[in-house]
């Protein structure tokens, strides 16, 4: 019997002999039956509905470690470029992405405490691809669910000064779009900086309130160089700022509140600002008698 070579039926298009040793037809290379759209199917009804345990799950995973046909190998360019291109513009389901979701519960990633696992060049290599137009959110933003989801994930994680230091020098020397700056300005004023008021404005803030007057703490004041003042009295149109000696450089003070107070009574404002050293040693009699001082001159 003449044993010739034939195409085999997956579609790959390599040849094998007609017949094997033992003189059975072959129609198939070796597990290429596996690649046929008919035996994918029968797979997957046979599985469908069966869910595997975490024991069976970590028994594969075991088994698969040692026994990876693709162990230590790659693909060449131009099966990844294949591959890119079969999954590209697919959308997964939300049944298909809540199955992979629970498929992956309780699963520790494989870099889960490891340090520094992608060499330098691997790491320029992602962002090569995640630039521009090639990054999947890319012209895309985040929905407010998301958003809040990510920010609750991230709550009360610190970044180390490694980090802090990495992502300041990612962004050193980027030049920002007048809009990109605009809206960092935007969202500054929402923020109240610092977070906890110096004992200085703690010492000013009980005063007033004994004075009964009303007051606002970390107002924005919308001038050229706007800022968050430290009090604000509406009825008096009064901005109060209490000037730490180091940090505002006593006696001198600095060359941006100068600039800042010029602008605020150019708008209307009157300013008090009071050093450091003043206010430890001053009375409730004190800080009346200066408000009444600033009132009474306009400025």
């Amino acid at each position: 019997m003449e044993n010739k070579e034939v195409k085999c039926k997956c579609g790959c298009g390599k040849t094998l002999l007609e017949y094997n040793k033992h003189n059975h037809k072959r129609e198939y290379i070796n597990h290429h039956i596996n690649n046929t759209p008919q035996f994918k199917e029968k797979m997957r009804l046979t599985h469908k509905g069966k869910i595997i345990s975490m024991e069976q799950r970590k028994k594969q995973s075991e088994f698969m470690k040692n026994h990876n046909p693709f162990l230590n190998k790659h693909h060449t360019d131009e099966t990844k470029k294949r591959i890119s291109l079969a999954n590209k513009g697919k959308i997964r389901s939300k049944k298909t992405r809540e199955n992979i979701r629970r498929g992956h519960l309780g699963i520790d990633t494989w870099n889960k405490g490891l340090k520094n696992c992608f060499s330098k060049k691997t790491i320029n290599h992602f962002k090569k691809i995640r630039k521009g137009e090639n990054n999947s959110m890319f012209g895309k933003h985040h929905t407010r669910e998301a958003k809040s989801k990510i920010s609750l994930a991230n709550k009360g994680n610190e970044c180390s000064e490694k980090t802090r230091l990495a992502v300041s020098l990612t962004h050193k020397g980027i030049p920002k779009s007048e809009e990109t700056i605009e809206k960092m300005k935007k969202s500054r004023r929402k923020q109240i900086l610092p977070v906890k008021d110096t004992t200085i404005e703690v010492k000013i803030q009980n005063f007033l309130q004994q004075l009964n007057l009303e007051y606002f703490t970390h107002q924005y004041m919308n001038i050229e160089h706007g800022y968050q003042c430290d009090i604000l009295i509406p009825s008096m149109n009064l901005v109060i700022e209490c000037d730490g000696d180091y940090w505002h450089k006593y006696p001198i003070g600095n060359k941006l509140d100068h600039i800042r107070t010029k602008e605020l009574l150019e708008n209307g404002f009157k300013v008090l600002r009071l050093w450091e050293r003043e206010i430890r040693v001053m009375d409730l009699k004190d800080l009346n008698t200066l408000i009444a001082g600033v009132i009474e001159n306009g400025k």
